[in-house]
């Protein structure tokens, strides 16, 4: 599995907790420092982690694999802070982390008398040696509630390329980190999913102002189904998260058109739609993630669940086939599909959050001339992480296998 790094050749990364086997020393192009409690050949500091750590320096980023779960409960804010002091200025954290909340709501599909000792190993760690131990409770919303407190202010969540895993990939920036060039930023049907830095959040629904506006953010009231108030030119970048398929294809067309005439030349557009393929390929999984949102426990057949996942609320749904050719006749060019929490903008890769990864797909697309920015995934290096097969991942794997022979 292949894992981009927000690092750039040249880097001095610390890796915490690797052990007999740093990751970081594998990646051509950065240099590493390896700290860990044990004395390995491959270590280069021994700090107890769970212990003050700030005198090994200042770094240009920070790894850690599996490592935040097996730091004390009582010591996870002082540890998330050391991280912050060791850091340069803007640097970013990279932290590899079970999902501990979405581990649970696995488990807890289970009926209580099929519980078994594979889920302890699941939630709990391996504990295969004294130190492999699960010691706290790990969900999103808590973990960005901690490393801004730490001194991160911008924090990202990334999930697993295998949804089966529940474990998610955080890129967190320490204070003062760089600020985004483009300056007129659009969050197109933002509903209350808004950013701050600047972003003009719009949606249909003016009921939310408030909302949004008690985060500190900007709120305006637009109706994308019109043509859009700002002027030839003169945006820098747009997103819209899961509005297009809200309206028909005719109304999409229209903001589609609106986008590419408010852009600056080479500004950029991101999309994000629920994906009709992934719809199809993962309909067995979703009826059980949804059930309660969508009401899918009330469909009569798959058919049935289907419809309630796919077009509840929706008029029109899109592969990124679809979408790709409709937005290359409107006029867009350098039309990319583009992974979640990858971005050719610096303001989108900063600032803002993809929504529902698990079952959209992402479309990059340009006005004209060259995108102002690079893409995330020619920021170099690329990590390829070997799995452990550590018992709780082999249970997964052991799911995995088990639920397609059920299916067959």
């Amino acid at each position: 599995m292949s894992v981009q790094l927000p690092f750039k050749e040249g880097d001095t990364v610390v890796e915490l907790g690797g052990g007999e086997r740093p990751l970081i020393k594998q990646v051509q192009g950065l240099k590493s420092v390896n700290v860990d409690i044990r004395p390995l050949p491959e270590v280069d500091v021994v700090r107890n982690l769970e212990e003050d750590f700030s005198d090994i320096g200042q770094f240009d980023g920070l790894f850690a694999n599996y490592l935040l779960e097996h730091i004390s409960w009582r010591k996870v804010p002082h540890f998330l802070e050391q991280c912050a002091k060791i850091l340069k200025p803007g640097a970013c954290a990279f932290f590899v982390v079970p999902d501990t909340y979405a581990q649970m709501q696995k488990v807890l599909q289970k009926k209580p008398e099929d519980i078994s000792l594979e889920d302890s190993c699941f939630i709990f760690g391996g504990q295969d040696f004294s130190d492999n131990t699960h010691k706290w409770l790990i969900s999103r919303p808590f973990l960005k509630k901690l490393l801004n407190d730490a001194g991160f202010d911008e924090v990202r969540f990334i999930s697993h390329p295998n949804s089966e895993a529940r474990d998610v990939f955080v890129e967190a920036y320490r204070g003062d980190s760089k600020v985004a060039e483009e300056k007129v930023k659009l969050n197109l049907g933002s509903f209350t999913v808004t950013y701050g830095h600047g972003w003009i959040n719009c949606d249909i629904r003016a009921d939310i102002k408030p909302v949004v506006e008690a985060k500190g953010h900007i709120f305006e009231y637009c109706d994308v189904t019109k043509p859009l108030r700002w002027g030839d030119n003169t945006v820098d970048v747009i997103v819209a998260h899961h509005l297009i398929e809200h309206l028909d294809r005719q109304e999409g067309d229209l903001m589609l058109r609106e986008c590419l005439r408010v852009l600056k030349l080479g500004g950029v557009i991101r999309l994000g739609t629920p994906d009709l393929e992934t719809f199809i390929r993962m309909l067995p999984q979703f009826k059980v993630t949804y059930q309660k949102e969508y009401e899918v426990q009330h469909s009569e057949d798959d058919a049935d669940a289907f419809f309630r996942l796919a077009f509840m609320g929706h008029k029109t749904i899109y592969t990124y086939e679809s979408l790709r050719k409709k937005m290359d006749s409107i006029g867009f060019t350098d039309i990319k599909r583009v992974r979640a929490g990858q971005s050719r903008s610096n303001a989108v890769l900063i600032e803002t959050v993809d929504s529902f990864p698990d079952h959209s797909f992402f479309l990059e697309a340009s006005k004209g001339g060259s995108p102002p920015t690079t893409y995330k995934e020619e920021r170099t290096p690329v990590i390829t992480v070997r799995e452990k097969k550590q018992p709780y991942q082999q249970y997964l794997d052991d799911e995995i296998k088990g639920g397609s022979q059920d299916a067959g």
